[in-house]
This record gives C-alpha cells, structure tokens and sequence, in this order.
C-alpha cells in the first residue's frame, strides 16, 4: 500500500505534481525523466490522461512500476478537453503544494525545490510564478523567456490579471482549488467561456495572497505545432495602437462585467472551511474587483464622450489615484485613454 502522501517526511513541504496528458507520447519520456531527477523529491505524480490513442499510456504505466514515489494515473473514456482535464486532475492531488506539468516540457532539476523555498521563506505566499525558457521540438533552446523579469514578492492584489501566465510556470497551495468551486468559476477575460486551468490558478493566488516572482528559468517550455497553450505576444504599443472606440467600449464593459462576477465568487469563496484563515485576503480581493468593476464601467462611458467631457472624467479617475501603480486601473490604463483623447481631438479638428 502507498504510505500517505500528506505526511510531511522531516518537516518538508508535500509536492503533488498534476499533469494532464493527451497523444503525448513524442516528448512525455523527456519530460517524465526530469521529474525524476528532481533534487527535491516530490511526494507524488497525478495523472489524467483524457483519452489518448498512441503509446502515452503504456509509457506512464511503465514510469509508475519505476518511480521512487506513488504515480496515480487515470484513464478517461470521454474527453474532459486540455484546461478541463487539469483542473480535475488537481482535485485529485492530495499534498500541500500543487505543481503543473505539461507533458512536451522539460524541468530543470532545481525547479520543486526553488518553488519549494518561495513557500518556506514567505509562508503567506500563495502561488509562486517562474520563468521558462523556450526551446524548439528537437530541444534546442532559443533566446526567448516567458515570464516574470525579476525575482521578487508581489503584495497581495498587486500582480497584473489581465493576462494569465501559463499553468506549466504555476506552483500554488493545493486549499486554493479546494476552496473553490471550479464548475461555477468565473468567465475568461479573453471571452469563449470560464477561465482556463492558467487563469483559475492564477486568479485563486491573486486573490489568496502575495504572489512570489522568480526571473529564473525553472522548465524548458517545448513549442511545437501542437501546443494548445497560446502566447500573446503584442506589447503595449501595439494595444495603445488599437483605437477603434467602439471596440474598446465593448471590452471595458465585458471587463466591467467579469470583474462584478470575480467579487461575487471570491466573496463566496470566505465562506468555504479551506479557506477560512484567509478570509481577510479574500475579503479584500472582492472589494478590489467591485472597485475595478466600477471604474471599467466609468471608462467605457467616457469613450462615448465630446473631448471635453473626456478629458475631464480622465482627470477624475486620475485624481482618484485610479491609474496610480498598485491601483485597480494603473498607469498602462491612463496611457490608454490619454491616447483616445488624442485621437478624439484628431476627430474632433475640422478638415482642411
């Protein structure tokens, strides 16, 4: 019988580590090797496998009769879908501390172990986030890293939500998914349904606590052509670039929206009994999301206004210290809109 895996051995953190698989068998050996090769062990592998028709199955069942600690692999015989099948394989883990896998991925062998010393220096830490390196299908690694630039603690409520990281950089105390009713989480801010497995976990540690940064590259990130993670590469200039009015209208009144329902579910998350020691984190993070909520909805009413009226609401909002760095809009959002008042008066100046 498996000895318990929520024990602590010596006064060590538990690791689960939580992987969803699917047709992984070109790169999953790769990836499972590096697991085992952690210099901190970790005390267990979940796995569901949703369904696969190539050899990713007999090649985990054959890593389990090998590992040094327990491997729990399920077997699906109907399609969850990739964001799906991860959060149901992270309901199963049983430690403290939660990491995601990718199959096609490559850690490197320090990387449980950095996480693990983010959670033990800064006990209140909910999730830490690190760097990656990509590499192409054959392994070789280019010039490019994903995530965080500097190796710091971000204060509770104060790390950028309007894009998610990855989940294969995500590391995060296991109370957070089950505090949470995943079935009933809110909707993506990039629109076509609930949040993704990256943006759940990336939302429960916002709203749980500070968040731990780390420049460091801890996995080797495979991009191939069948990725189902997508990277958004348009910088700032680019979204400042984008002046349809209308358009903006729209998005700020679907974040409007979002950012309503994210109080609500945080608020009912205070009641749940796994999250009851941070109540007062989560407390706070609903009434951020209803004071973000409230001011999305002021800025797609100011788009429909004569440049006067415009410039003034900006002023407002900015007096309120609305766009000030740490703030519910923050400085990228005053760039934003000092841009469409630009272009306003550019409208609003008669031809030549």
């Amino acid at each position: 019988m498996d000895r318990d895996v929520t024990e602590r051995s010596e006064g060590n953190l538990t690791i689960s580590i939580a992987m969803a698989t699917y047709n992984g068998e070109a790169f999953i050996e790769q990836q499972l090797s590096s697991i085992a090769e952690q210099t901190y062990a970790p005390s267990e592998l979940v796995i569901s496998d949703d369904g696969s028709s190539d050899r990713t199955v007999n090649i985990l069942t054959a890593f389990a009769h090998e590992a040094p600690w327990p491997v729990r692999i399920q077997r699906r015989a109907s399609r969850l879908g990739y964001s799906e099948n991860f959060i149901h394989t992270v309901s199963r883990c049983q430690c403290e501390i939660v990491a995601l896998a990718d199959q096609d991925d490559v850690w490197m062998p320090n990387k449980v172990d950095r996480c693990v010393q983010e959670f033990r220096a800064a006990p209140h830490v909910a999730l830490v986030h690190h760097a990656s390196a990509v590499i192409a299908p054959s392994g070789v690694r280019t010039d490019e890293t994903l995530g965080p630039a500097r190796t710091r603690v971000v204060p509770h409520l104060q790390v950028r939500t309007y894009v998610a990281p990855l989940g294969h950089a995500l590391v995060f105390k296991r109370r957070l998914a089950t505090g949470a009713n995943s079935a009933r989480r809110p909707q993506s801010r990039m629109g076509g349904g609930l949040m993704t497995h990256d943006e759940w976990i990336h939302f429960l540690g916002f709203c749980a606590g500070p968040v731990a940064e780390l420049a460091e590259p801890l996995v080797l990130h495979r991009r191939h052509d069948a990725n189902t993670s997508i990277v958004r590469r348009d910088g700032l200039g680019a979204r400042i670039g984008r002046v349809d009015p209308q358009r903006h209208r729209d998005q700020l009144r679907y974040a409007s929206s979002c950012d309503q329902e994210n109080a609500e579910f945080v608020a009912s998350m205070m009641r749940a009994e796994d999250t009851a020691d941070i109540a007062g984190p989560l407390g706070e993070a609903s009434v951020f999301f209803r004071a973000r909520s409230e001011l999305l909805a002021s800025r797609a009413a100011l788009s429909s206004l004569g440049r006067g009226r415009r410039t003034a609401g900006v002023v407002r909002l900015l007096l309120k210290g609305a766009y000030r760095v740490g703030a519910p809009l923050g400085p990228r959002a005053l760039m934003r809109d000092m841009a469409g008042m630009i272009e306003r008066r550019v409208e609003d100046e008669p031809d030549e």
